[in-house]
């Protein structure tokens, strides 16, 4: 037996061992024991609270998984506890959700406080050689989060307000090509706006009527949006595509971004309609088919798209959509020949 299949073996016996006091917990408050004995309450919800977690934390310790992700295992177990208890059961549970999980909440408001305050720096750093705000956020958070997928969210939300409130001025400059003039695409988001705002109220009244909580709810969720749809859309003047000596910053709103080295590009084709689909390809429009692209870029190695909270995706093909295309291919063709 190899280094490789023993290592799957213990890590495998690690996850059996989460499992099992998980199984264990459930089986019990499945069976009169629970009733016979009421004091099985509080050691499931110890054992779902404190040991699961304390567990979780012993076994990735010489790993290279943050501690942080015990956060959510923490948080799984209180919900869990609280579905498979008998409401009658639940006194030491309520004590917990009164005073540990805001605690936790608090502590995770702290931590990300710090965060942003250690990194302050880095932004500053990085302030000087971009001016694109998506992607400063997205490297001085990626430094400084020590879980990706938590950096990647935090950078999209954070980019969503910065768009949709603070960011005005459009960007322009000599080597900077825009994608949303030709195409509609603000007159079509417009419309969306607006639809969805109609909608969002009428069907806030139509549900105020029958249950107050989740029209609400609905509603909060439709401002959010609209939220998104604005800031995706002053991000278009934000964002324009940018054309330096060494590298072209593919942007599209808060639809997506990516990095080409102009060393890396194969091929640049201004084209009509996409054809058959091409393995590694991906498509960058501001809306999508509505806004279908126009050029072609082709790269020797693949290179990374970042898209929506951060989601990457590797390429070796990227089809996107751009204003004067002419003018943007001749620009990176001048770009290769040097």
């Amino acid at each position: 037996m190899n280094l490789n299949n023993i290592s799957n073996a213990i890590n495998i016996l690690k996850f059996g061992i989460l499992l099992l006091i998980v199984a264990v917990s459930f089986i019990i408050t499945r069976s009169s024991m629970i009733l016979t004995h009421p004091e099985l309450a509080t050691a499931i919800t110890i054992d779902l609270i404190l040991t699961l977690p304390l567990a979780y934390l012993f076994f990735i310790k010489k790993t290279k998984i943050s501690k942080l992700t015990v956060v959510p295992l923490f948080v799984f177990g209180t919900i869990f506890a609280s579905f498979i208890l008998p409401a009658n059961n639940q006194n030491f549970l309520h004590w917990i959700k009164l005073f540990a999980l805001p605690v936790l909440e608090l502590g995770i408001l702290g931590y990300v406080g710090f965060i942003f305050y250690k990194s302050r720096k880095t932004y500053q750093s990085l302030n000087q050689k971009s001016t694109d705000v998506m992607e400063i956020l997205r490297e001085t958070l990626a430094k400084e989060f020590p879980v990706a997928l938590a950096a990647n969210a935090l950078t999209f939300e954070i980019a969503v307000f910065y768009y949709a409130v603070i960011g005005w001025k459009a960007k322009r400059g000599e080597n900077t090509f825009t994608y949303h003039k030709k195409n509609g695409a603000v007159a079509l988001l417009s419309i969306f706006v607006f639809l969805i705002f109609i909608e969002t109220t009428v069907l806030h009244v139509l549900l105020a009527d029958w249950n107050n909580t989740i029209a609400w709810i609905l509603t909060i969720f439709s401002v959010y949006f609209l939220f998104q749809i604005i800031a995706h859309g002053k991000a278009f003047f934000q964002r324009p595509i940018e054309i330096t000596d060494e590298k072209i910053f593919v942007r599209c709103g808060l639809r997506g971004d990516a990095v080409i080295d102009v060393k890396n590009i194969e091929k640049i084709e201004i084209i009509g309609e996409i054809g058959e689909k091409e393995t590694d390809s991906v498509k960058l429009s501001a809306l999508g088919k509505m806004t279908p692209p126009n050029v072609k870029i082709s790269v020797q190695n693949k290179a990374i798209l970042n898209g929506f909270y951060g989601m990457k995706k590797e390429f070796k093909t990227i089809f996107l959509t751009v204003d004067e295309t002419e003018k943007f291919k001749q620009a990176v063709e001048n770009i290769l020949d040097k």
